[in-house]
């Protein structure tokens, strides 16, 4: 983490004179960091790492709404069932998280506040089953209305707080048939922040009252008139989402039922011995050139774990050489050279800060394996 000069903010552009360079880069033991905390575990999924540390200009990714809260609602659920986890019960609340809106259920309490209605009472029950996105009797629809009804309700509640006051700058929650890219959250909740904390009465502007009106709206008046918008979606059940990873090259994933999680899965148990699992969908045999697609051939293991992380299973991951021997399919012998010049990619401030922290440079590698 770089040192910045104090009169720097982060969340601005910064200004090209070089005063807003690194001054180096932040001790090790200044970060955030925990040992041995009183609960007893630790979970994090790309949220604030500690109160008060700064996302710069990525303010929005943290805000009072992010899935980490989520996932930690989900790991306490097992514990309080199981008491301990195992590899089982990680793979559990990996599937758990996979297949949940994780911020949904930030919006329970102004839900359970206003007025029983048809589409609030389809909320606050699919709430109470974890808010699930799933399609488990396959017939290409979301099992739970609650989706469709949350879709409807969330967009509707974005647009009747922030629209007067942000325009054509407005974001909306965005909820396609199908997502590309790496995993999927529901819903681009950059804004939930805002929304959350104008529902509590935390903000000092008045993002709630409606501008073009003489009223002095309230965050209660906005949260039932979203619900009534959302009323027609009672009973209705939306298509189920499905999700494509980005093209390995030449090469086209397959549709796959919408999963919010990493590309690449890997659970361990630090046990005696020590096990674990992983499984990687978009493959590890590297990607399809124009060539190898022109010529209809791919690499037999582009695709070959896509199953697995459907039914969300995983391969084992050996950790001793008896074990990679017992599972390897063929052996490829790599020539080592040494001595190999490699040309420095990085900016030279980079370089310049590893410099003064007293780090070594990056620009040599003493030995480079090639097949």
């Amino acid at each position: 983490v770089p040192e910045r000069p104090d009169h720097v903010d982060e969340r601005l552009p910064l200004p090209g004179d070089g005063s807003a360079d690194w001054k180096g880069l932040r001790p090790t033991h200044t970060l955030p960091g925990i040992v041995d905390p009183e609960v007893g575990w630790l979970a994090n999924w790309n949220n604030q790492p500690a109160a008060g540390y700064g996302a710069g200009d990525q303010g929005l990714l943290w805000t009072a709404a992010n899935r980490g809260a989520g996932l930690q609602t989900i790991v306490q659920e097992r514990l309080d069932e199981q008491g301990t986890l195992d590899l089982a019960d990680l793979a559990w609340i990996n599937q758990q998280a996979a297949t949940r809106d994780v911020n949904a259920p930030h919006f329970r309490p102004f839900l359970e506040a206003a007025e029983p209605s048809p589409a609030r009472d389809a909320l606050l029950a699919w709430l109470d089953e974890g808010a699930p996105i799933l399609d488990e009797d396959a017939d290409g629809l979301v099992d739970h209305e609650g989706v469709a009804v949350w879709e409807a309700f969330h967009t509707e509640l974005t647009r009747l707080i922030l629209e007067d006051e942000l325009g054509e700058l407005l974001l909306f929650p965005n909820y396609p048939e199908t997502t590309t890219g790496n995993g999927d959250s529901h819903d681009d909740a950059r804004y939930d922040g805002v929304l959350l904390h104008t529902l509590r009465g935390e903000t000092r502007f008045p993002w709630a009252d409606d501008r073009a009106t003489p009223e002095q709206e309230t965050p209660a008046e906005m949260v039932e008139q979203a619900l009534a918008h959302a009323a027609d979606q009672v009973g209705e059940h939306r298509p189920m989402l499905q999700h494509v990873f980005s093209p390995l090259g030449a090469g086209q994933a397959e549709p796959m039922p919408r999963m919010n999680r990493g590309s690449f899965n890997q659970l361990v148990e630090l046990s005696t011995p020590a096990r674990s699992v992983s499984v990687l969908p978009p493959g590890n045999g590297g990607l399809v050139s124009v060539t190898m697609f022109a010529q209809g051939t791919q690499d037999a293991h582009i695709a070959d774990q896509r199953d697995l992380y459907v039914g969300f299973e995983q391969k084992a991951v050996p950790f001793t050489l008896q074990g990679v021997e017992r599972a390897a399919q063929d052996t490829i012998e790599l020539e080592v050279i040494r001595g190999v010049q490699v040309p420095d990619r990085f900016p030279p401030q980079i370089g310049q800060a590893l410099e003064r922290a007293g780090l070594p440079g990056v620009s040599v590698l003493g030995e480079l394996s090639t097949g």
